[in-house]
C-alpha cells in the first residue's frame, strides 16, 4: 500500500468583494427612492454623517459656459435655497370620501339619513362601488328596504356620476340615465351583452336586436365612453408611486446636455464636531475608536454615492451620444443598443451597466422614460438598410395603424409587407406581438362599419 503524501502548490485567482465594494454595488443599483431611504437611514444611524449645503451653480452662467465644461467630470443639477419645486404648484388631490361628505353636508337631510349616508360613503371601494351587505345596513340602522333604497338613490345622485353603484351594470345604467339616453336597446345591451361589446361583435348585436351593424357600433361607442370605475382620479387611500428622473437631458441650441438630478443624491459630509474628538487629548480611547469607525463608515457611503453619480453620468452621456436622433426626433429614430456595446466603449463590465440603469429614469425632450427601455436588440432590415430597434419598429407600426382607413383596417400580414417595403423584415407574428404590446386591437376589432 502506497502511503506517500504529496504536497502540491498551485496558484488561483479569486475576486473577493470587500465591504466597500459591496456597498458601492448596492448603492449603484438603488432606485432614487431606495437611495433616498438609504441615505436617511444612514444619517439616523451615523451621527457623523450629515447633509451638506454644497456649492450652488448659477444656471444662467452655467448655460453660457456649456462649451467649456470638463467632460471627465460628471455634471449635476444642484439647488440653492431659492429653488422652488414644481410640486409646490400641484393642488393636493381631494379624497373621494371628503368630496362625498362635503356634498352630503349640503343636502340638509335628517340626522338619521345623514348617518346612514355617511356609513354608506365609508363603504365605497376603490372603484367607487358600494361594498356593503344590504341586510347589515337594515339591521344596524333598523330601517326598511324602501328607506335603504332611498338612501342608496341619494348616494347615486352624487358626483362623480356612477358613484355608489352595486356593480358594473348598475354603474353604467346610472351614467346613461344622467346623460338622458332613452334607447331601450342601449340598456338591454348593458344588461345582457357587455361581453359582445368588449369583443366588438357588432354583427351579432345587430342580428339580436334587428338593427344595422353601424347602429350597433354607435351604441357600443356610447357604452365604451362610460366610466366603469367612477372613483378613478380621486385619492382613495391607495399608495401612489411617483417617478423621479435620475437624469435630465436638455437640448441647448441643438446640443444635448446630460445633467444628474442632484436632489436624488444630496451632498453628504462629515460632522466637524465629532472630528474634534479625535484631536481632543481628554477623549478616551473608546470614544476615539467609535468616532474613527463612524468616520470610516461615512466616508465609504460618500465614496459609494460619488461613484454612483460618476458611473450614472458616464453611462447616460454615452447613451445620449449614441441615441442623439432619438432624443431630437422621437421613437422612430431609436437605434439598436445593447449593454455589451456600452460596457465595451466605457471599459466597464456589463453587470456594472446593468446596475447603473436598473430602476433609473431619464427625462428628455420627449418626456420621462426608463433608461432600460433605450436598450434593445437589433432587427436587421432588408436591402442593406440600417438596423432597427424593436421600439422604433413599434412606433412605425403605430403610425401605420393611425393612418389606416378605419373601415378597412390593415391586417398584421399587410403591415408586415408595408414594413418590408421600408426595409424592415419581420414576420406577421412579430407584428401581432408588437401591436398587442402597444395595446392596439386586432383588425376585426378596429374595423368601423
Amino acid at each position: 500500500m502506497d502511503l506517500n503524501v504529496n504536497l502540491n502548490i498551485s496558484q488561483e485567482q479569486k475576486l473577493v468583494l470587500t465591504q466597500q465594494m459591496k456597498l458601492s454595488i448596492d448603492i449603484l443599483q438603488f432606485s432614487s427612492l431606495e437611495l433616498t431611504e438609504f441615505i436617511e437611514e444612514k444619517i439616523q444611524e451615523n451621527p457623523l454623517l450629515e447633509k451638506g449645503s454644497g456649492d450652488s451653480d448659477d444656471m444662467i452662467e452655467f448655460v453660457k459656459e456649456l462649451g467649456k465644461y470638463d467632460k471627465d467630470k460628471y455634471e449635476r443639477v444642484e439647488y440653492n435655497n431659492d429653488y422652488v419645486s414644481p410640486l409646490n404648484f400641484v393642488i393636493e388631490e381631494e379624497g373621494l370620501y371628503e368630496y362625498l361628505l362635503k356634498q352630503l353636508k349640503n343636502l340638509n337631510l335628517s340626522k338619521e339619513y345623514s348617518e346612514i349616508l355617511e356609513y354608506l360613503i365609508h363603504n365605497i371601494d376603490e372603484k367607487g362601488y358600494l361594498n356593503v351587505e344590504e341586510e347589515t345596513v337594515l339591521k344596524d340602522f333598523n330601517i326598511s328596504l324602501n328607506e335603504y333604497e332611498a338612501c342608496v338613490n341619494i348616494l347615486q345622485n352624487m358626483e362623480p356620476t356612477g358613484i355608489g353603484a352595486r356593480g358594473l351594470k348598475e354603474c353604467l345604467h346610472i351614467q346613461l340615465k344622467k346623460k338622458e339616453y332613452t334607447n331601450e336597446v342601449l340598456y338591454e345591451i348593458v344588461n345582457e351583452h357587455l361581453d359582445l361589446i368588449a369583443s366588438n361583435k357588432y354583427k351579432e348585436i345587430s342580428q339580436i336586436y334587428g338593427i344595422k351593424i353601424n347602429e350597433a357600433q354607435d351604441l357600443g361607442d356610447i357604452i365604451k365612453k362610460l366610466e366603469p370605475k367612477p372613483a378613478r382620479g380621486f385619492n382613495t387611500g391607495e399608495k401612489i408611486i411617483y417617478i423621479t428622473p435620475d437624469v435630465f437631458v436638455r437640448n441647448v441650441n441643438g446640443e444635448l446636455i446630460v445633467l444628474l438630478n442632484e436632489r436624488n443624491a444630496p451632498n453628504l459630509q462629515i460632522n466637524n464636531l465629532y472630528m474634534n474628538i479625535i484631536k481632543n487629548e481628554n477623549a478616551n480611547d473608546e470614544e476615539k475608536k467609535y468616532v474613527k469607525e463612524k468616520i470610516s463608515e461615512a466616508l465609504n457611503i460618500i465614496k459609494g454615492i460619488d461613484q454612483r453619480k460618476s458611473t450614472l453620468y458616464k453611462v447616460s452621456e454615452k447613451i445620449v451620444e449614441k441615441q442623439k436622433e432619438y432624443f431630437l426626433k422621437g421613437d422612430v429614430y431609436l437605434k439598436p443598443m445593447i449593454l455589451k456595446e456600452i460596457a465595451s466603449e466605457l471599459d466597464l463590465h456589463e453587470s456594472t451597466i446593468s446596475r447603473a440603469i436598473k430602476n433609473k429614469y431619464l427625462e428628455g425632450p420627449k418626456g420621462i422614460v426608463a433608461i432600460k427601455e433605450l436598450f434593445s436588440a437589433s432587427l436587421k432590415g432588408d436591402y442593406n438598410k440600417e438596423e432597427s430597434s424593436a421600439k422604433s419598429i413599434k412606433s412605425i407600426i403605430k403610425n401605420i395603424i393611425n393612418g389606416e382607413n378605419k373601415k378597412k383596417p390593415y391586417s398584421d400580414n399587410v403591415i408586415s409587407n408595408m414594413l418590408l417595403e421600408q426595409g424592415i423584415k419581420i414576420s406577421r407574428r412579430t407584428v401581432a406581438k408588437y401591436r398587442e404590446e402597444l395595446g392596439i386591437l386586432s383588425t376585426s376589432k378596429r374595423k368601423r362599419f
